[in-house]
């Protein structure tokens, strides 16, 4: 994650859960607040995420025999007995894959093993004098300047096999977040106002005007209005782990 600056305070967040509010003049703690993914997860969404870390855990170890059998056949091209090892192998991975696509369900408390659960960089909120924070355990949540909590929201994450890394942008009505889906919040209370289906994508969405319509274009190669996700181009290139940039009105 980056850091979010607003005068002189810096907020960023750090591993498992927490947001953290830095005096920039001297580098004091001035607040930290934590998040556990325990304050929006019902046991029966948790037992979900279970079934697919499970899930995951098993396409790794497939993945990786499977990798085995191929450089197996590489030095013995003529047994037959590999060629039928890699297609069973092949198959399997596909469709595991193909389950974990269809599932969303809150990650772990800790986030991906990987990349953790705070990739993502706060954003501050300057006209309501409060800063965002969006952990990918599925939890967001709002801030004022002094550390009280406004409000807490809980989105289903779509299963990773890299984890997230997108994160939240702000229009004036807006709070954007790529969670597998792209969803935007009200800002002052934390209700989901819309959710789009997308490709899961590491990057962040980046906002544009098309004809003094705000946009948002995401990683997912979609293009939206950011006022109710309405569709304005699917086309678009789909960057795997980068986020997409507006430059003189080329994305």
């Amino acid at each position: 994650a980056g850091v979010a600056k607003h005068e002189n305070l810096l907020f960023v967040c750090a591993e498992p859960h927490t947001l953290i509010c830095v005096n920039a003049d001297n580098g004091a703690i001035l607040w930290q607040q934590d998040s556990p993914s325990e304050l929006m997860f019902s046991a029966a969404e948790m037992r979900d995420w279970e079934q697919a870390r499970k899930q995951h855990e098993v396409l790794e170890r497939t993945a990786s025999e499977l990798q085995d059998v191929r450089r197996k056949r590489i030095e013995q091209p003529h047994q037959l007995i590999l060629e039928a090892q890699e297609q069973q192998l092949s198959n399997t991975v596909s469709k595991i894959e193909s389950e974990l696509a269809t599932m969303i369900s809150p990650p772990v408390a800790t986030g991906h093993k990987e990349t953790g659960a705070t990739s993502p960089t706060p954003v501050v909120d300057v006209s309501r004098k409060c800063v965002y924070a969006f952990f990918t355990t599925g939890v967001v949540t709002a801030f004022d300047f002094t550390g009280k909590r406004l409000w807490v929201q809980g989105l289903p994450m779509a299963a990773s096999k890299y984890g997230h890394a997108s994160s939240p942008v702000l229009t004036k009505r807006r709070l954007i977040i790529s969670h597998g889906p792209v969803s935007a919040l009200d800002p002052d209370t934390g209700q989901t106002v819309w959710s789009v289906k997308s490709e899961v994508r590491m990057g962040t969405p980046v906002l544009t005007d098309i004809n003094d319509t705000s946009v948002v274009i995401t990683p997912g190669g979609l293009c939206l209005r950011t006022a109710d996700g309405g569709l304005v181009c699917d086309n678009l290139p789909k960057p795997e782990f980068n986020s997409p940039v507006v430059h003189k009105g080329i994305a």
